[in-house]
């Protein structure tokens, strides 16, 4: 993920590559890598499922009280009708 400042303002709201915008406000993807940041436990789980638009992850808290799972929705964007 490249998250630095080298890239041409313009470009930076359209991108999914960049984390940080012109003013080094957090974009969507940056939004994204804080989520996952703030909320990881240190137990890594793993995930199976047989749908192929949605990628899970998951995380568990050392004594298992508390636990963290993320879906992410790989599907094509729907455009919007007029």
């Amino acid at each position: 993920m490249w998250t630095t400042r080298w890239m041409h303002d313009n470009e930076a709201l359209f991108s999914p590559f960049y984390a940080l915008g012109a003013r080094n406000q957090l974009m969507p993807t940056g939004e994204a890598i804080h989520a996952w940041g703030a909320y990881i436990k240190p137990v890594l789980l793993k995930t199976d499922g047989n749908e192929a638009n949605v990628e899970a992850f998951a995380a568990r808290s050392e004594d298992g009280g508390a636990m963290t799972v993320w879906l992410l929705n790989r599907g094509r964007a729907l455009a919007k009708s007029g």
